[in-house]
């Protein structure tokens, strides 16, 4: 890698640690398409949630960030899963554990208990990929058992529906 290509590298991260959303995509990407996986973790992070759409958490916070549709989001979070996907398939662990939860939150389709076994795959794999942050939710039953339990738990507490199940 160049100095130039450095450099950009280096803008790129500090924009996503700062919290600038769409410059850290914008700088990102070229990094994500040409297969760095550091970048495609990020860019995909972003796109899960079509936060790389706002300049900054204080504009997706505030609501004055654009407005979208159904189409505009389905099609991020998918792109988004994409980058995850590649980061992951190369044995990027945080990569994986992102992966992991968008299935939780309802990705995928098919029952909470089918997303919630592939999420469990995701965090086991996501430890053994080094990702070990997710503190005492990765020890126990196994890597994220501890947390899927936990959350499956709260929302039949709150009478809510699983993620992604209807109502």
């Amino acid at each position: 890698m160049d100095n130039s290509s450095h450099d950009r590298r280096t803008a790129a991260l500090a924009a996503y640690e700062a919290g600038q959303l769409s410059e850290a995509y914008r700088l990102c990407l070229p990094f994500a398409e040409a297969g760095d996986v550091e970048a495609q973790s990020r860019v995909g992070a972003l796109m899960l949630y079509s936060f790389h759409r706002y300049e900054s958490f204080e504009q997706l916070n505030s609501d004055t960030g654009p407005i979208f549709d159904e189409t505009t989001t389905s099609a991020d979070r998918n792109q988004g899963v994409r980058f995850l996907e590649a980061a992951s398939a190369a044995g990027y662990g945080i990569a994986t554990f992102n992966l992991a939860g968008i299935y939780v939150s309802g990705y995928g389709g098919g029952s909470w208990e089918v997303r919630k076994a592939r999420a469990a795959e995701l965090y086991t794999l996501a430890y053994a990929q080094g990702f070990t942050s997710f503190g005492s939710q990765t020890q126990s039953e196994g890597p994220g058992q501890p947390y899927l339990d936990m959350m499956e738990q709260y929302t039949i507490d709150s009478g809510l529906p699983l993620p992604g199940e209807d109502s």
